[in-house]
């Protein structure tokens, strides 16, 4: 059985995030077949038997995420949470979040972050730690080498 809603373009290399309370999933950004999606969408598990898609529209953004960028759910903010990714030519490191206001986004705003500055990056693992109320990001790559490292970022 195929989900309700209209399916987001083919893509790789995208955000995606999980919301374990509201059983849902985001994704985003990354690579199509012709250009570089800058969007937001949400699959709802709950909606039925095989679930459904929607395309939200933040009130500020989308974010700068390109291709690779790394994203993570806030179950205390009600935030999604992204970290670098790939634009031409050009890495990016500010981290952003969008808020979820009884279930509707709000704007992307860029986050100052505690902590030691990892270098800006695509393509590393990020997770939200609840207890430390921090993100932890996790290795990644530059332009031309992987990176070594593990960085806390706590808001």
């Amino acid at each position: 059985m195929a989900s309700t809603g209209a399916l987001p373009d083919a893509r790789a290399a995208h955000g995606s995030a999980w919301d374990d309370v509201e059983q849902r999933l985001f994704i985003g950004g990354g690579r199509a077949a012709s250009d570089a999606p800058q969007d937001l969408n949400v699959w709802h598990a709950a909606a039925g038997p095989a679930g459904s898609w929607t395309s939200l529209d933040p009130t500020q953004g989308p974010p700068d995420g390109g291709a690779a960028p790394s994203w993570a759910w806030d179950p205390i903010a009600e935030r999604l949470l992204q970290v670098g990714g790939r634009v031409p030519n050009d890495l990016l490191l500010e981290p952003q979040s969008v808020s979820f206001i009884d279930g509707l986004p709000g704007d992307w705003l860029g986050l100052a972050p505690s902590g030691p500055v990892p270098p800006p990056q695509t393509a590393a693992s990020l997770v939200f730690d609840a207890d430390g109320y921090a993100i932890w990001l996790i290795g990644g790559t530059t332009h031309h080498d992987l990176i070594d490292g593990m960085w806390q970022l706590a808001f």
